[in-house]
C-alpha cells in the first residue's frame, strides 16, 4: 500500500519547481574567487528538464519518516537545511553551505577586511592551520586594537573569551578573535614571560596580504599571507620601496624570494594579477568544468612590471590553491624556480550564491590547470628543489650541515645565521640566489633545474 504523505504540498512545489525552470529566480553569484559579486545566468539556455519523479518522491518519503517518528522533534527547516548540507558535502571537499555570519566572514577575508582586533596566529610548534597547540602572535597590523592594547609579535596567547588556545586550531582561535565591530574579546597572554589580561574592542581592520617586505643582502624577500583584492599592487609598492632603499644603500636587488609558505590562496583575479607581475605573454592557467562559461584561459599582459631578476618562490605543503597557480604558471613558464616541499593540491574554483535567507552555498564549478597541463588537484605543485620545512642546529648536526656553517655563515650577517637555524628553506633560496647571480650563466630557472 503507497502511503499518503503528510507533506503533500511540499512534493507538489517541488514537482513545480523541476517543470518550470523558470521558477528559479536568477541569483546573483558571488564567485568566491573573483575579484566580486557578478551575476551569473543560469537560466538563458536551460537544457530540456528532466524530473526525478521517483527520487522526489524518496526524498518526501524519508522526510515524512523523520518528522513522525525521530526521537526528537524536528521542523521543516532543520530537515530541509540538512539534506541540503548532505547533498553538498557529498560532492567533494570543498562544497559547502554557509550560514549568513560564515558567508559575511569569507566576503571579508578575500577584501582583506573584517572586524576584529587585527592580529595572525601561529601554533607555537609550526604555522599549520590545523595544529592545535599555543597560539603566538604571528603579525599585527598598524594602528590595531592590539597595537594599542600593548600586544607584540611573539606574545603568547593562553586563552580567548576563557577558551584555552591549546584546545583550538590556528584557523578556530582566529575565528574566535572576529566579531561585530564595537564588541569585545577577552584575552590572557604572555608578554617578556609576564601574564597579562586585555578587554580588547574590535574594530574594522583592513588587513594587508603582504606580510613581509625586506632586504636581504642584494635580495628582496616577499612574505605573501593570501590573495585578496589590491595583493599584486602591495607586491609592486613593497618591491620598488626596497628598490629605492637598495639604491640609497649602494646594493641594488639582484634576485628576489616570493614565500607563499602556508598561503591558503584566495581570489583567482588575485593569482592571476600576482602572476602577471612577472610575465608577459602566455597562459597563466586556464580551467575546465561542464558549462562552458566556465572553460576559460587567463593570458598574461604585456605590462610585466618586475623585471628579469632572478626569481625563487618558496611553497610548503600549506600552500594552495591560489597560491599553486601563481607558482605553477611562473614554473611552467620558466620564469622562476619553486623550492621547498610539495604544496596542497588545491586545483579547484568555487562559486558562492547567497540564497534569501542570507546563508549562502558554495560548489565547484571548475578545475585549473598549470599553463604545460598539469592538474593541481590533489597533485600539487612539485618543487624544483626540495628543501623541508625544518630547522637545523650547526652545532649538533653531523651530516656536513656544521661544515658549510663554518664555511658561510661566518661572512653573512647576524640576520643569515638566525636563518640557518629558523628557516633553513629561506636560508638555503638565499645561497641559491647568491649562486645564481655569482654565476650568470646559471640565471635562468631552467637551467637550474638542470644542475
Amino acid at each position: 500500500m503507497k502511503r499518503a504523505f503528510s507533506h503533500p504540498l511540499l512534493l507538489s512545489t517541488l514537482l513545480s519547481l523541476s517543470l518550470n525552470p523558470l521558477a528559479y529566480a536568477e541569483p546573483k553569484v558571488a564567485q568566491e574567487q573573483r575579484e566580486s559579486m557578478e551575476p551569473i545566468d543560469l537560466i538563458s539556455t536551460p537544457a530540456e528538464p528532466t524530473i526525478p519523479v521517483d527520487d522526489l518522491r524518496r526524498f518526501i518519503e524519508v522526510f515524512d519518516e523523520l518528522k513522525r517518528n525521530y526521537v526528537d522533534e524536528l521542523s521543516d527547516a532543520t530537515l530541509i537545511q540538512n539534506a541540503i548540507i548532505g547533498m553538498l558535502t557529498n560532492l567533494d571537499p570543498h562544497s559547502k553551505y554557509y550560514s549568513a555570519e560564515q558567508f559575511q566572514k569569507i566576503k571579508n577575508e578575500t577584501s582583506g577586511k573584517e572586524s576584529s582586533i587585527g592580529i595572525t596566529l601561529r601554533a607555537e610548534s609550526r604555522d599549520d592551520h590545523d595544529t592545535k597547540g599555543a597560539m603566538v602572535i604571528k603579525t599585527i597590523a598598524p594602528n590595531s586594537p592590539a597595537e594599542k592594547a600593548g600586544l607584540q609579535i611573539g606574545d603568547r596567547i593562553v586563552t580567548i573569551d576563557q577558551t584555552p588556545t591549546d584546545q583550538l586550531t590556528v584557523a578556530q582561535a582566529e575565528q574566535r578573535l572576529q566579531g561585530k565591530k564595537g564588541s569585545h574579546v577577552q584575552l590572557e597572554f604572555f608578554h617578556n614571560g609576564e601574564l597579562k589580561e586585555r578587554q580588547i574592542v574590535r574594530a574594522d581592520i583592513a588587513l594587508p596580504s603582504l606580510e613581509k617586505a625586506r632586504r636581504y643582502g642584494q635580495f628582496a624577500y616577499l612574505s605573501l599571507s593570501r590573495f585578496q583584492e589590491g595583493s599584486s599592487e602591495e607586491i609592486a609598492d613593497a618591491l620598488l620601496a626596497l628598490e629605492i632603499e637598495s639604491k640609497t644603500a649602494n646594493t641594488p636587488i639582484q634576485g628576489m624570494i616570493l614565500d607563499l609558505r602556508n598561503n591558503h590562496g584566495g581570489l583567482l583575479s588575485a593569482a592571476i594579477d600576482v602572476a602577471d607581475l612577472f610575465l608577459t605573454q602566455g597562459v597563466i592557467t586556464y580551467t575546465t568544468g561542464q558549462a562552458t562559461q566556465h572553460q576559460k584561459q587567463y593570458l598574461a599582459t604585456e605590462r610585466e612590471l618586475i623585471t628579469e631578476i632572478p626569481l625563487i618562490i618558496l611553497i610548503n605543503q600549506q600552500s594552495a590553491s591560489a597560491a599553486e597557480i601563481v607558482a605553477g604558471a611562473l614554473q611552467d613558464h620558466q620564469r622562476a624556480l619553486i623550492v621547498g616541499e610539495n604544496s596542497y593540491g588545491k586545483g579547484s574554483v568555487q562559486y558562492a550564491v547567497p540564497l534569501n535567507n542570507g546563508d549562502a552555498i558554495r560548489y565547484t564549478i571548475a578545475r585549473y590547470y598549470t599553463p604545460d597541463g598539469k592538474s593541481i588537484q590533489d597533485e600539487g605543485i612539485s618543487p624544483d628543489i626540495f628543501i623541508p620545512d625544518l630547522k637545523v642546529s650547526p652545532k649538533t648536526d653531523r651530516n656536513g650541515i656544521d661544515k658549510r656553517s663554518h664555511s658561510h655563515v661566518d661572512h653573512f650577517t647576524q640576520q643569515k645565521r638566525y636563518l640557518l637555524e629558523n628557516d633553513y628553506p629561506l636560508y638555503e633560496s638565499i645561497l641559491l640566489l647568491e649562486g645564481i647571480t655569482r654565476y650568470p650563466q646559471l640565471n635562468s630557472a631552467k637551467e637550474n633545474r638542470d644542475i
